[in-house]
């Protein structure tokens, strides 16, 4: 997107003329007219056009389009350049319409160029560092939606003034009702037709050779063919989205909650927002930069990523270089140590579990997993993360259509290394019934290094966290995940991971289970990943998501609920209630981490006996 803000234009919605490519307006398919221009034209010609944002008001009638360009320079309209700058600013301004005036004859696009040639007046030509922009295309001025002979009067005044070749018959995009065939009002089809240029010394063209009359005939049928297309890509799209696991939350999700109590939960998530936003600017009115040229907050003597400053870090003991829970910016997780621990087999045929130190970004992707889930319904995605050798936990609605026998379940990761199938050995949902969405598999021929799961009650609000996953949006565009579809098993797509911090802890909808709801952007595909701390442990499993007020709310049911689903399920696992600071590699032995030596498995550790297979809730 471009990204220097112009201004804000407020707008009538029966203002906005209509897009070619459908019912929408001309406005809302801009990229589709930048990918149309890109390669046909200059960029200067392609980025002629403003990029507009267009907000919806809360009444029906209203909006509010803000405008972006992709240049910094000086910002003014051409009509109030100084007479030299404004005369080369219009030859600019000619060369890229006369640019345009080829592909003004597609049958499909060409009409969505002659909306975009719209402009309401001459102040809405600009000049951006030397360049012409046009801004407020695709919106007619008022008074000439019912006026043909007005609205041609205007276009002379706009771009008329530069443009050489058949203008934009903007008045077939124009949201006004049909004209019965014995109507004289065809005129409004070519509001150009006789409009003398003015400044240039030339007509409009409104011939029978034109490229605009030319569009005035009947589309053959191959015009139809690319829309049918595109409209059988998002058919399919739209089914892949409502298959199991494709989504991130089933279809009763939406029981669970009404709008008011999202919206409760908002407020509670902006006013952690604003605490941190407060923190941040008070911490930046007093930063100093150091001769080594860290940025350093005089409260602590540490940077807004709670770590001290390299030279400091050097004469600080082990204790004072962990870095504070809530930092206001979170740390680099490759700059971050944790433990891992890392089952292997004694030559007595004895498990232990041996502990390394690694960094929080390998620990995670190590540890996360991708869910593939095959049966009668179709095929579907979901996350995962290991939580003992061969343990992996899930969603239960990421693998629900595979319960009873209906479906096939496999995992994979880089640290797996190639596409292993799964069994489901407890689950207890769906969520929406029992306040729960959780789901145990035990992966085939797994040793994988996993998990320890957070087992405080204390808060987590305005403490940084990290969220792994494989949201579906960004698989659908991945290569290695199209070749193992294909069949390629040994391929591994890698997981995506988001920062943000907790906003809200509480209890959430009428089977009050305990959610949190985060800032790290979790999206369909994101389900049964986990939420993790700078420490490396799992304090939340990603669950749903839910949109309130123009916003995104990410939940997470719990850490403490999650051990009390495998205590249940008579699966133990690795476990940890101490607050956390993170250490920073190179203090991570000194700092009281666990070095790296093999140590017995705990009784009724990851390797207990877990209840065989079963389609039952767990009570």
């Amino acid at each position: 997107m471009a990204e220097r803000f112009l201004f804000k234009t407020e707008v009538l919605q029966d203002s906005l003329l209509v897009s070619s490519l459908g019912a929408g307006k001309a406005l809302e398919d801009f990229e589709r007219l930048q990918a149309f221009l890109d390669g046909q034209v200059s960029d200067a010609a392609r980025q002629m056009f403003a990029e507009p944002l267009v907000s919806r008001k809360s009444g029906a009638d209203g909006a509010t389009v803000s405008w972006y360009v992709a240049w910094d320079g000086d910002a003014r309209s051409l009509t109030s350049l100084a007479p030299e700058a404004r005369r080369a600013a219009e030859r600019l301004l000619s060369a890229q319409l006369a640019e345009l005036e080829p592909l003004m004859g597609d049958p499909v696009m060409g009409k969505m160029l002659e909306a975009a040639l719209t402009i309401r007046s001459p102040e809405d030509i600009w000049v951006v560092d030397g360049a012409p922009v046009l801004v407020n295309w695709g919106i007619l001025p008022a008074g000439t939606a019912q006026s043909p002979e007005a609205l041609q009067a205007h276009l002379a005044t706009t771009l008329g003034a530069y443009a050489g070749f058949a203008a934009p018959a903007a008045a077939s995009a124009m949201p006004t009702p049909p004209v019965p065939p014995a109507s004289p009002a065809p005129a409004l089809s070519s509001p150009f037709a006789g409009v003398s240029a003015q400044g240039a010394g030339q007509t409009f063209a409104n011939q029978m050779s034109s490229p605009m009359h030319q569009n005035r005939q009947p589309l053959p049928l191959a015009a139809w063919l690319p829309p049918v297309i595109l409209i059988a890509i998002f058919g399919l799209l739209l089914i892949w989205l409502l298959l199991p696991g494709n989504r991130l939350f089933p279809e009763p999700a939406a029981r669970l909650t009404d709008d008011a109590a999202s919206v409760a939960v908002l407020e509670e998530g902006n006013r952690a927002l604003a605490e941190r936003a407060r923190a941040l600017e008070e911490a930046l009115a007093t930063a100093v930069c150091t001769v080594e040229g860290d940025l350093v907050l005089p409260s602590d003597g540490r940077m807004p990523d709670g770590l001290l400053p390299p030279a400091a870090a050097r004469d600080a003991t082990p204790e004072d270089a962990r870095a504070s829970p809530s930092s206001l910016l979170p740390p680099d997780p490759q700059q971050i140590a944790v433990p891992q621990v890392l089952p292997e087999i004694r030559a007595d045929g004895q498990p232990v579990e041996r502990r390394e130190i690694t960094d929080l970004l390998s620990l995670i992707e190590s540890q996360t997993a991708l869910v593939l889930v095959e049966s009668g319904r179709g095929s579907g995605t979901g996350s995962g993360f290991f939580v003992g050798p061969d343990l992996l936990v899930t969603n239960f609605h990421v693998i629900e259509s595979a319960l009873n026998g209906r479906g096939e379940i496999f995992v994979i990761n880089e640290s797996l290394g190639d596409l292993r199938s799964a069994e489901v050995i407890a689950h207890d949902g769906p969520l929406e019934a029992t306040g729960r969405d959780f789901a145990l598999l035990r992966v085939e021929r797994a040793s994988q290094p996993f998990y320890t799961l957070r087992s405080s009650d204390q808060t987590m609000r305005l403490q940084n966290v990290i969220a792994a996953g494989y949201p579906g949006a960004i698989l659908e565009t991945d290569n290695s995940f199209a070749a193992l579809l294909s069949g390629e098993n040994e391929v591994i797509p890698p997981a995506t991971v988001t920062d943000g911090i907790v906003n809200v802890e509480q209890d959430f909808g009428p089977l009050s289970m305990r959610v949190m709801v985060h800032t790290a952007t979790i999206s369909p595909g994101n389900s049964g990943g986990p939420l993790v701390d700078y420490c490396g442990r799992v304090v939340g499993i990603n669950t749903f998501g839910r949109s309130a007020e123009s916003r995104q709310l990410n939940f997470a049911l719990t850490s403490t609920d999650l051990l009390r689903f495998m205590d249940e399920a008579g699966a133990a696992t690795s476990a940890n209630g101490s607050a956390c600071a993170p250490v920073p590699i190179g203090a991570s032995t000194e700092a009281g981490l666990p070095a790296p030596d093999a140590v017995p498995a705990p009784d009724g550790g990851a390797d207990a006996a877990v209840p065989p297979a079963n389609d039952a809730p767990a009570q």
